[in-house]
């Protein structure tokens, strides 16, 4: 099928850039983001149901525990694992910028600079829980380090700290699987920043993240 699709001249103008610099498509770069944003909204469309449920839950009174306590074994997953994994993107590699702690946790990548940089991890051992799958703090890590590095990498190397990252966990992830980190939404109101987001495996969210950064 055949369409036809007006884009602002500005739009139009850095899609163009952009996929001259990826080597790559416009219409590829196109089909790209729609397949993300289509993502993001079925991600977005679960957050309601799911707050509604948890408030339920919270209202509901626990029931007693059975005699001898929880068998926690054989417990399942958040969700079931894909069939495919993942994979990481060409152009890819070690992240520009590391720090102790990520170099403690290896795997951290990125591609690009400026408005263009992108986030990702390749998940390994030590990324993974006691049951062999993905670590919520890792994933938290993540956010925080991708959120915070594609801010100052668009607002001309504008250092931020973050006061409070606020995560909502979606789905499990497993080794060998690449996440990448996407910003959805920016609001500026003087030293404060405000940002939503979300890692993404492939087309499933496994986490959407707000964060409030000061500038320093």
């Amino acid at each position: 099928m055949m369409t036809t699709v007006e884009l602002p001249g500005d739009l139009l103008e850095r899609s163009i850039a952009l996929a001259r610099r990826e080597n790559t498509t416009h219409k590829a770069l196109i089909e790209e983001g729609l397949r993300l944003a289509l993502a993001a909204k079925a991600c977005s469309s679960k957050s309601l149901g799911r707050m509604m449920a948890r408030r339920a839950i919270m209202a509901t009174p626990d029931p007693p525990l059975p005699r001898g306590g929880l068998d926690l074994k054989g417990t399942l997953p958040m969700t079931a694992m894909p069939e495919q994994t993942p994979q990481m993107p060409a152009g890819f590699g070690p992240i520009f910028r590391s720090s102790p702690v990520l170099d403690a946790l290896g795997g951290f990548m990125s591609r690009g600079a400026d408005e263009s940089l992108e986030i990702g991890l390749l998940i390994g051992p030590n990324h993974l829980n006691a049951r062999g799958y993905l670590h919520g703090g890792v994933t938290s890590t993540l956010l925080d380090v991708g959120i915070g590095y594609m801010l100052v990498a668009r607002s001309n190397g504008q250092r931020r700290v973050t006061a409070r990252l606020t995560v909502d966990y979606r789905s499990s992830a497993q080794a060998g699987e690449w996440l990448q980190v996407f910003i959805d939404q920016i609001t500026e109101d003087g030293r404060k920043t405000l940002a939503t987001g979300r890692v993404m495996a492939g087309e499933r969210c496994v986490a959407q993240a707000e964060a409030l950064f000061i500038s320093t």
